[in-house]
């Protein structure tokens, strides 16, 4: 699992992992970033979407997040993913 979409709470919420420094320093910077909410709060960051956030922001961290679980996946795991059009 790489994020997880809260689909009943508005505005909306979206929790990532992240790398823990990035997202220190995330959390210090924008009020709609808080610790990762039901995860672990060192490696996931829960962000409030807000039309405040840049939209490019919001794509790199999910492709990040999805990059970081990705690479600890198993070769034949991430090979397998490869393959796929999603």
């Amino acid at each position: 699992m790489f994020a997880a979409v809260s689909l009943s709470d508005e505005p909306g919420r979206l929790t990532l992992k992240c790398d823990p420094d990035y997202g220190a320093f995330l959390i210090q910077q924008f009020d709609e970033m808080i610790p990762g909410y039901h995860m672990n709060k060192r490696h996931w960051i829960t962000i409030t979407l807000s039309p405040t956030l840049p939209p490019d922001l919001i794509e790199d961290l999910i492709s990040d997040s999805y990059d970081s679980v990705t690479a600890s996946l198993p070769k034949r795991a991430r090979l397998s993913l490869e393959t796929k059009n999603w």
